[in-house]
Formats: C-alpha cells, structure tokens, sequence
C-alpha cells in the first residue's frame, strides 16, 4: 500500500522557498531570515509610533503598587495596608523592579510592553512552524499577528497585556513540543502556570495543559501527524520519528496516575508561593477586581446573546479573516468526512494537536458570557495569537494539495500547478487582514486612544492637582477610578485616604454595591455606612448631578467639574467628573465613621 507521508528532508527556508542544505544556502537563508525579522521589527515599531503616549487609568494603579512596592511597604495602593486589588502579580513585580533600579515606572512599563510584543510575535513564528509544514504559512501567521490592532494598541498602555499574550504563546509552544516528545513536560507545565500569575485566568490554562500531557498521550511515532487523504500530512518535526512507530509515549494505568502528580510540581512550585503569600497577607488568593468587575451572573438568552455577538464583534476586528478561513476550512473538512475523504483517524489528529487551543477558547470566551462584567479587547488577547496560528494551520491542512513534492532521496523537488493558486490566495488574505487591522488600528482606535490620554491627564489629573494644593494632606477623597488620582495625590502625602467606591483596593465597597451600577451607588451616597470622605467624584453623562442636600442631611458642593469624554464603545459618553466637597456634620444617620 502506497504511504501518504512525505519522507522527512532536512530543509532549510528563505520565506518559502525550499533549497537543499549547504554551505552557501545555509548562510544566505541566515541573512534572508535575519533581514526579513529586522524589517518586520522596524515595521512594527513604525506602526506603534502614533500610540507612544497611551495610557489608561487602569495603567497608574500598577504604577502605585509597584512604587509602594519598590519603597518597602509590600504590595499596597496606600502605605500601611496591602491589598489585593492588582491583576497581575508579576507586573507589579517587574514595574517594581524597575522602579528599584531607579527607572520611572511609566517609561519603564512602556519599554516592557515592547519587549514582550515582540516575544508575542517570536513566539507566533515558533507556534506556526510547530503546526505548519510550509513556511509561507508560517510567515503568513507572523506577520499577521505582529500587525494585530489590538496587539498594537496595548504596547505601550503599560498594562501587562504583551506580558500576557507572550507567556500564553509561549506556554503553547512548549506544550505541542512536550506532545511531539522534543520538550520537556515540566517545561510546558511551568509555562502554562507561569500565566497564573500574569492573569488570573492562567490558572485555568496550567488546569488544561495538566490534563492533556498527564491523561492524553499521544504514539511517539504519530506525534503531530495528520494522516488524511490531501497530498501533504503534517509530519512529526523530528526526523528519526518520521515513519518509526516508537510506541505510547507515556505508561497507563497507575503509572500514568503517578507520572500526572509528578506533573503538578512544576504547576506548585511557581502558583503556590504567591497562593501562599496572598493567602497569608490579603486572606485572597484571587485579586478582587473579579468580584468588583464582574458582580452578578446573566441568565436570560437575550443577555447571553448580547454578550456572544459582544465577543465576536471585538475577535473579528481583528481577526475576521483567519475565523472565515477557518469556517470554510471546517466546512470543507466536513464535507470531506461525509463523503469518505477524510477518515475519523484524521478528525482524531486534528482534535489531538487543537485539543488545548479549542478548550482554552472554552475556558475564556464562556465565563465572560455568563457574567456580567466590563469586556474590553486587552481581556480577550490571550486567545487571539493562539486563533492566528491555529486559523493558518487548518488552512494549510485543507489546502496541501502538493505544493512541494519530495523525492525519496531529497535530491530533487518541483512544485506542482496548486503551488501558485495557493500563494496566490495567502498573498490576498495577507493583504485583507492587514488592511482589516490597519483601518481598525489607525481608522477607528488611534483617535480614541489619543484624546483619551490627553483627556485623562486634562480631567482626573487635573481634579488630583486641586486636591493637593487646595486641600488638607489628611483629607479624605472617594471615588470610581483611582489609577491616575492614587498615583498623583498620594504621592509624598501618606497621611491622604482614597476610598475605592468600585471596591477594587477597598473591597469592603463590594459588600455595600449589592449589584447596583456605580453610578446609582454614588448618587444614593451608598458609601455612607462605611466611609465619610471629605470629598468625592462623581463619574456620569450628566455633570453637577447629585443634590444639594444628600438623603442623610449632608451638605454637598460642588468644586470642579472636569470631561472626560467617551469612555468606549459600550460606553460613547461624553462622561463628566465632578469633584464635590461634603459637609457631614448635620449627617442624620450615625451608620459610618470618618475615615
């Protein structure tokens, strides 16, 4: 019976093209490679250029808790009481770092921002040419993700999303290597428990790639295979496993049971030091913007529905034409199946190399289906690497229809007549999803993120400004977003309290929201029973709109009045910041205390 594997050839690539190894062709494919990373990098970095001064409010309450860090007060907004209300450990860790060595935090975030983009991007190359045999598609993958939109616009936010995108890269590329049997489980393991204190939701992805190195292994000799009817297989990268059939690559039965507790060291030995320093120091092992983001649970479809057309709509953005692709790829190979073409061995290689990718889709995409909370791009950006290469792969799998024929001995090699058809459609789709991400990045979200900057520093920064030089430093201040106000006001005066009316650094607001917005929270003054500030912000669409006298006798005045503009797409605005000055002497209700 005729074999439908390519017999393995030691290749080396220039962009595509396939040329026997030697000297010579060795070197040139060094330089060609080294020029084409050196042109896409400065590409990129021209592309960023225009967001050099982005910056969110979110931004500056890392910047705080790594300055308090770095000054010795441990991991605190406001000095003398640490609390969990960060998202990612190891970015405060690293801003407090810098901020050690003397760097300025915000300078400093960008500067890591761009080192991990393109760590993201490396590690997008190394992924495809896991899951791809043909270089155009491999390259194809890169560069469409080292222009993604959203990729581009957090680089320099300063918030920790390239960090995240480049250790969930990463942590894939070490798993499809640990399955081909060329890496080290622990490896992969560590990686994937790596994200866990990057982003919460990590733990889930260290959970999957327990799961599937511990209770799914794959034969040695199969590893990476797709046998199926197309010309062009997947062959295993390794070349002495390319037609050897070396058996299970991990025991059974209670030897498997005792090999996936061993593969919890790795998991326990990066996790549980911060799951043991959290728990001792804030009682959480979770940061408490979870709860304070996402306070109640949705249950009725028309919500659920909303919330699914939410995520597709900022997936598609950016990647509308890799999910097409990956559609029709889908359709065709179901079709295939239908019609014997494509057998249920085939189905079953393709499920085993995507088995992780489609279940961290799972993990992500449904908890924020079902929850009621603030979905912005930078939250869904640990899956969109992983759908641009997984996108490619699946293409190349449907569209191997002998691109490249090898001879047994390796001496000679052709294309055949798909090869330029092929090449003509990864040109056309190169071409439409960059320009999909160009006109998103630079037609609809550089003026945004521009005005918003500008319009931060102009309003919540120039609200602190006031507060420090027409106020007492032991007064007193509440409000919704206290990145920029923490950063700028508490700086110097430790005797200053902000009260977090979202709850994420003052988590005992949580408990008084009872699932209300923040807005109705602050205009009922529900804060009262448990803090009186001498001041507080009002975050809304209409300015000046709290009363002269508060439900509890409280006077109030207003001091300043500051727009912020629109506050995103869910939210166009324009919104207001409005300082107002309380009076609780004649405060009816004895329910709170002074702060």
């Amino acid at each position: 019976m005729e074999s439908n594997r390519l017999p393995y050839v030691e290749q080396s690539y220039t962009m595509g093209r396939v040329e026997s190894k030697g000297a010579q062709q060795i070197a040139n494919g060094i330089l060609a490679r080294g020029g084409a990373w050196l042109l896409l990098g400065a590409v990129v970095v021209a592309a960023l250029w225009p967001f050099r001064g982005y910056v969110t409010d979110d931004t500056y309450i890392h910047l705080q808790f790594a300055r308090n860090l770095a000054q010795g007060y441990g991991f605190a907004f406001e000095e003398g009481r640490q609390v969990y209300g960060f998202t990612s450990p190891l970015w405060v860790m690293l801003l407090g770092a810098a901020e050690r060595l003397g760097l300025p935090g915000l300078p400093a975030a960008r500067v890591l921002g761009l080192f991990f983009t393109f760590a993201s991007i490396a590690g997008v190359h190394a992924l495809s040419k896991e899951w791809m045999r043909d270089r155009r598609f491999v390259w194809t993958a890169t560069i469409a993700w080292a222009f993604d939109a959203w990729l581009l616009r957090w680089t320099y936010s300063g918030m920790e999303t390239s960090l995240a995108v480049s250790v969930v890269v990463w942590a894939f590329v070490l798993h499809a290597r640990a399955r081909e049997g060329r890496g080290s489980v622990f490896a992969a393991l560590a990686g994937a428990a790596l994200l866990a204190v990057v982003r919460p939701e990590g733990l889930a992805l260290a959970f999957l790639v327990w799961v599937d190195l511990s209770f799914f292994p794959v034969p040695r000799g199969e590893a990476n295979r797709v046998p199926s009817p197309f010309p062009s297989p997947l062959p295993s990268r390794r070349p002495e496993l390319a037609g050897e059939d070396r058996g299970p690559s991990r025991p059974g039965g209670s030897r498997r049971g005792r090999a996936a507790l061993v593969g919890l060291v790795p998991v326990a030995a990066i996790v549980g030091p911060w799951f043991i320093y959290a728990g001792s120091t804030f009682g959480q092992i979770l940061p408490t913007s979870i709860a304070a983001k996402s306070p109640s649970f949705l249950w009725k479809p028309a919500d659920l529905l909303e919330r699914v057309t939410l995520e597709l709509s900022i997936l598609g953005a950016t990647r509308a034409v890799e999910l097409m692709l990956l559609l029709a790829s889908v359709a065709v190979l179901t079709v295939s199946f239908r019609r014997g073409r494509v057998g249920r061995d085939t189905l079953r290689a393709l499920w085993d190399r995507y088995r992780l990718a489609l279940l961290w889709f799972v993990a992500i995409l449904v908890p924020y289906i079902v929850r009621d909370s603030g979905l912005v791009s930078r939250y869904l950006m640990v899956l969109t690497p992983i759908l641009t290469a997984l996108s490619w792969s699946v293409v190349e799998t449907v569209l191997a229809t002998g691109d490249v024929t090898v001879s047994d001995t390796g001496n000679d090699s052709r294309r055949s007549p798909w090869w330029g058809r092929t090449t003509v459609l990864i040109a056309l789709s190169l071409v439409a999803t960059t320009s999909l991400n160009a006109w998103v990045l630079y037609g609809r979200t550089l003026s945004h993120v521009t005005e918003f900057s500008s319009r931060l520093e102009s309003s919540m920064g120039a609200i602190a400004d006031w507060l420090r030089t027409n106020t007492p430093d032991s007064s007193s201040v509440a409000s919704p977003d206290i990145g920029l106000l923490g950063y700028r006001l508490l700086d110097g005066q430790p005797n200053r309290h902000l009260v977090d009316l979202s709850g994420i650094v003052t988590p005992e607001m949580l408990a008084l929201h009872q699932g209300r917005y923040i807005e109705d929270f602050i205009l009922d003054i529900g804060f009262a029973p448990l803090a009186r500030p001498d001041y507080v912000i009002d975050r809304d669409t209409e300015p000046r709109r709290l009363p002269e006298v508060g439900p509890h006798g409280e006077r109030i005045e207003v001091a300043l009045v500051r727009e912020i503009g629109p506050l995103g797409v869910a939210r166009p605005g324009p919104y207001y910041y409005t300082l107002y000055r309380i009076d609780w002497s004649e405060a009816r209700s004895p329910s709170g205390t002074h702060p």
